[in-house]
């Protein structure tokens, strides 16, 4: 501890030791603990539940003792010396949080009242003084006002605020003309340094105008926890007051003593003070330690959550425990004292507290009332006071940046805008108020006693991506799931509108690469955090870690994030992505709770064995893995617990990859309220349809007198399946539960009709488009290409990735005509150019029989026209632009949509937001088979306001090859294309449908197999497969060899693969079931059913 005594010459005197005293407290003698025995001090500073102990019942600590002392010591002398006209003589107490300075205050004005009033002796200096304390906090006085009644040597009117203060002194001294001999400032720091008529101080100087009252003053002071404008100290220089100035130049004597040692806090050795070092470098230094990781032996427990309600939760929890456990907030969220109206804090996890209710004639502090604990406290209630644990929520206004180890300030968003006005002296708005931002983050950050819970509105996720064995369904063990941390399912994730999002993921899957894409939000300006691998960004290669960093700043409503590598998503790497602003959700006051329900489908293979069996020879057609159940929030036949006479809100996301459900609660109406994060007017349903990446919020009213339990239920689209396995769970039952007394319900079917999502009216009163500037016109066809694997195709053009992420094109492009350019990023990325703020129009003709739900990265779009089903025509039935239509007056607005089958659908969308944005096909089979595009939005804009790359962007880019060139990776010349990834070949001229390279390719196998069997035993096998090859003609065997079928790796896998011949053959809770790809597909043309005669009867009329 340092003393200086500053008399101009500012002499430094070291104290090195000071021994244990007696001292004198309510007419008893009480030993002073030694430092040493911190648990003991600490117990009795803070660890009592009333504040007036926190006060007045303590044992004070060796420093504090010697400070105490040494005061009453310079009062003495400074009243002894004084003669009139003197300067007063002031002693300063500095101190960080937690120091026990008010401990310190409070005992040293109960000592000096005690000798004022009741020693009578002589040589006693102070009695009959006249001396006063000060108090700035009105929470604070009230408290003080409690002590004075318990002590006869105490008045209420020694204790005052200063400006009251200030006047009595004025209208005093008008009479008696005579100075008071003492005053005692407690958190000087708060002490006005300009006029305040809200307060009704007219001066310009709290602390001088106190100055001409006295003749020795004493201050408590920590510029740290300056909290106001109009109170701003500041010793940097910059701003503000300086403290140490204004006393060298109104005082005769300064004495500073500062308190090292703090109690507040139970950290108790050095090893547990990162804790306190990381919110000191957080508040002062607007630096990011690394998080201090919990120890077993730390009594301190420190914590940050992501998720607002569970933190209250824990809250409450400790509340009921230890008492005087409290939620406080950053001054972020908007409040008056004015008016009847309750101001609310409202965050993620639904949220909602009101704000601290001004009650101006209550003698029990906040922190002690028990209501509080249903709200949340700001710096002005507990300032000064302390908690057991407190939960604090760090508000929009500090930016948190993990990436970057930095913390900013955005001084727009801070609330508090009466202390936060420009006065004078003040050289830089932007600086100060910055400063009392990180001040009040400091005051709520160390009011914890035994814990410090911390919400960020920038939110930091570590992830580790590995493998691990699960058994999601309950029925078989799965191999490579994949798991966050080690654990699935992959956690949902719950922000606020305005909030900042970091994820450090690490890809720890040693075999495969992997890509986050958060679906539906619009990335503005962190379009390389799109999550698109070869588009937006590089894959992830094993071991290399990748940081996703973006802010979200206007949407709202439910989302979802998933790989987007290779269909991998589909083992499990997925979660939702709830974006919450009870102020932007129309039907806030209209529910009771949320609940949030995940559904998709589950195999029992993983996503690169069903590859394999997918993309083959042996699956001409294109048939998609038949699932081998549904899971509900990650597991199969969930449960959701609800009370009778509540409404909820329910969040209903598809994160599956191929089929679409029918979702209905058993005798429950469902009043649909958003879709894919746009809010709608209500509309009641009773049964929904959801394809994969879509979602819908939906209001759910419970029964008033329940007697049993109500199915809650999942039924596949059997209409995407090509076929029906026997003992394919088609309808799964939940349990929509009442009482865990009740039974689990029955299934429930509910025949009729579902949801019909173009009838939906946005809320909003979005911006609609009765033209386009730019028309897209998309053909969707499945056929096969020259391997005889089937294929997806946007007008003939298969999506193959670029040889190095589109975005990097852009950017890299030597200028902006080539930027312009489609053709710099491939020939199979089918790639269009958009201009900045043209209407573009995407007609989509889907000429395959099935359904296919298309997503638009980077926006929400306006649904102009979906045709009809139909798959009973003979023939699609594309979009007719002249046929008459009555368009919508507020027609749907969403991010994902479905197409029917052989019909069309139409939408537009204005191109403002620049970026590199993928449309495709949500069914991730479709996706692996190549139906996307790309749409370079506003390439100028592109290169003009996207944030610059990140450092883990280029890293990942630069291992596999770099990010400067075109779509070959050619940075010499843009428009050289030589050696670009593109599709596999078409056939051979003569094989141009499907239907009849299905039939050739399966009549040749058919061959082989006959001849085999029928001359089996006669020669070795590889001898009679080389006769029927050579009596192949040249072209059926150069087919043969494009084909592979003449490898003998190739015959294993066949063996392996396709067992049973043309049979296409899935596993289904432990029971075989097949499918005759002759016969049972539903994308077999009829030339399928030909025979090996009618093969041979056409190879004759081709010849």
């Amino acid at each position: 501890m340092t003393i200086s005594d500053n008399t101009r010459n500012k002499r430094t005197i070291k104290i090195e030791s000071v021994e244990p005293r007696k001292y004198i407290k309510n007419g008893k003698t009480n030993i002073v603990g030694n430092d040493n025995n911190k648990e003991i001090l600490q117990k009795h500073h803070f660890e009592e539940k009333d504040s007036i102990d926190k006060l007045s019942n303590v044992i004070l600590s060796d420093e504090q003792m010697f400070l105490k002392d040494d005061i009453i010591k310079f009062v003495k002398d400074s009243i002894k010396e004084y003669k009139e006209g003197d300067k007063p003589q002031v002693y300063v107490i500095k101190g960080g949080a937690g120091t026990g300075k008010s401990v310190v205050l409070n005992n040293l004005f109960n000592e000096i009242q005690k000798l004022n009033r009741e020693d009578r002796s002589k040589d006693n200096e102070l009695k009959d003084t006249k001396n006063y304390l000060i108090v700035n906090h009105p929470e604070m006085i009230r408290l003080y006002h409690r002590i004075a009644k318990s002590f006869a040597y105490l008045n209420k009117n020694d204790i005052e605020r200063p400006t009251s203060y200030i006047n009595q002194f004025e209208k005093v001294n008008k009479i008696n003309k005579k100075l008071n001999d003492l005053v005692i400032i407690d958190e000087a720091h708060l002490l006005a340094t300009c006029k305040n008529a809200y307060k009704k101080y007219f001066g310009e100087n709290h602390l001088i105008d106190i100055m001409k009252t006295c003749k020795v003053i004493i201050i408590v002071y920590d510029d740290k926890q300056t909290l106001r404008t109009d109170q701003f100290w500041s010793e940097d220089g910059e701003d503000g007051f300086s403290l140490d100035k204004l006393l060298n130049n109104k005082c005769k004597k300064i004495k500073t003593f500062e308190l090292k040692q703090q109690f507040r806090m139970k950290i108790n050795n050095d090893n547990d003070n990162d804790i306190l070092d990381w919110i000191k470098r957080l508040c002062f230094e607007n630096k990011i330690n690394p998080i201090p990781k919990e120890r077993l032996n730390c009594e301190f427990e420190f914590k940050i959550f992501n998720n607002c309600q569970e933190m209250y939760e824990r809250i409450i929890e400790k509340n009921e425990k230890y008492g005087q456990c409290r939620i406080l907030s950053t001054y972020d969220y908007p409040y008056r004292i004015s008016g009847n109206k309750e101001w609310y804090v409202k965050g993620s996890g639904g949220f909602k507290l009101r704000w601290d209710k001004f009650t101006p004639g209550s003698q029990v502090p906040w922190s002690e009332r028990e209501y509080t604990i249903k709200e949340v406290g700001s710096v002005y209630t507990i300032q000064g006071f302390d908690l057991n644990y407190v939960g604090v929520i760090i508000g929009p206004s500090i930016k948190i940046d993990f990436q970057n180890n930095s913390v900013a300030v955005d001084i727009s968003k801070y609330e508090d805008k009466a202390g936060s006005v420009l006065k004078a002296g003040i050289d830089s708005k932007e600086r100060a108020v910055s400063r009392i931002v990180m001040n009040s983050l400091y005051v709520l950050l160390t009011r914890g006693v035994r814990g410090l819970l911390a919400l960020a509105e920038t939110h930091y996720f570590t992830w580790n991506a590995t493998y691990i064995t699960e058994n999601p369904d309950g029925l078989q063990d799965v191999d490579d799931v994949i798991a966050c941390n080690g654990e699935y399912p992959w956690p949902n994730l719950n922000v606020t509108k305005g909030d900042r999002i970091i994820i450090e993921l690490y890809n720890g899957l040693q075999t495969a690469n992997t890509s986050i894409h958060f679906h539906g939000l619009f990335q503005e300006r962190t379009n390389q955090m799109d999550g698109v691998p070869g588009l937006t960004q590089t894959e992830i290669a094993p071991g290399q870690t990748f940081i996703y960093n973006f802010s979200i700043p206007d949407q709202v409503g439910s989302y979802w994030y998933h790989s987007h590598s290779k269909g991998q998503y589909m083992d499990g790497m997925r979660g939702a992505l709830i974006i919450s602003d009870p102020d932007s959700n129309p039907y806030t006051d209209d529910y009771d709770e949320e609940i949030l329900i995940n559904i998709s489908e589950w195999y029992h293979d993983n996503i690169t064995t069903l590859t394999k069996s997918f993309f083959s020879v042996y699956n001409p057609t294109g048939a998609e893995p038949i699932p081998q159940n549904l899971l509900f929030n990650g597991f199969m036949n969930g449960t959701i617990s609800v009370d009778t006479d509540k409404t909820y809100y329910v969040r209903l996301i598809n994160i599956g990859g191929f089929v679409s459900q029918y979702f209905w609660i058993e005798d429950h109406k469902l009043t649909v309220v958003a879709v894919d994060g746009v809010f709608v007017e209500p509309y009641e349903c009773d049964k929904i349809y959801i394809t994969v990446a879509q979602r819908y919020d939906f209001l759910v009213t419970t029964m008033s007198n329940a007697t049993r339990n109500y199915a809650m239920m999942q039924q596949f689209d059997t209409d995407m399946l090509d076929i029906t396995p026997d003992d394919l769970v088609v309808n799964v039952t939940n349990n929509w539960q009442y009482s865990t007394d009740f039974d689990w319900p029955e299934a429930f079917l509910y025949p009729g009709d579902f949801l019909d999502d173009i009838n939906l009216t946005p809320v909003e009163d979005y911006e609609t488009y009765d033209h386009y500037d730019h028309q897209i016109t998309l053909d969707v066809i499945m056929d096969n290409l020259n391997d005889g694997i089937n294929y997806a195709f946007f007008n003939n053009i298969s999506y193959v990735s670029p040889k190095i992420p589109a975005l990097g094109t852009v950017l890299s492009a030597p200028n902006d005509t080539t930027a312009l350019s489609s053709e710099i990023y491939g020939s199979n990325t089918h790639s269009f150019i958009l201009q900045k703020d043209e209407i573009v129009e995407i007609v989509l003709n889907n000429q395959d029989t099935g359904t296919h739900p298309f997503h638009l990265h980077g926006h929400i779009f306006q649904v102009v026209e979906r045709g009809p089903d139909y798959s009973d025509e003979a023939a699609p039935i594309g979009y007719n632009e002249s046929a008459p239509f009555t368009p919508r007056e507020h027609p749907l607005f969403r991010d994902t949509f479905y197409v029917r089958p052989q019909s069309y659908f139409v939408i537009r969308f204005k191109a403002s937001n620049p970026g590199v944005w993928f449309f495709h096909c949500h069914i991730e089979w479709h996706l692996l088979q190549g139906l996307a595009m790309v749409l370079i939005e506003d390439p100028l804009g592109i290169r003009a306001n996207e944030t610059a790359l990140s450092e883990t962007w280029i890293s990942a880019a630069e291992d596999v090859g770099g990010y400067i060139g075109n779509a070959a990776n050619n940075s010499v010349d843009f428009f050289d294309l030589s050696g670009e990834n593109v599709q596999v070949v078409n056939l051979p001229a003569g094989f141009t449908t499907r239907g009849v390279v299905a039939m050739v390719f399966s009549c040749i196998s058919g061959v082989l197999g006959c001849v085999a069997i029928g001359i089996y035993g006669m020669a070795d096998i590889p001898n009679i497969e080389e006769k029927v090859i050579n009596d192949l003609t040249p072209e059926e065997q150069k087919m043969l060899a494009e084909m592979d079928l003449a490898d003998d790796e190739d015959d294993d896998e066949a063996e392996e693969g396709n067992s049973s011949s043309a049979r296409y053959s899935d596993e289904v809770n432990g029971k075989r079931y097949s499918d005759d790809v002759n016969t049972s597909s539903k994308r077999y043309s009829d030339d399928n059913s030909n025979t090996i005669q009618e093969y041979h009867e056409l190879e004759e009329s081709k010849k």
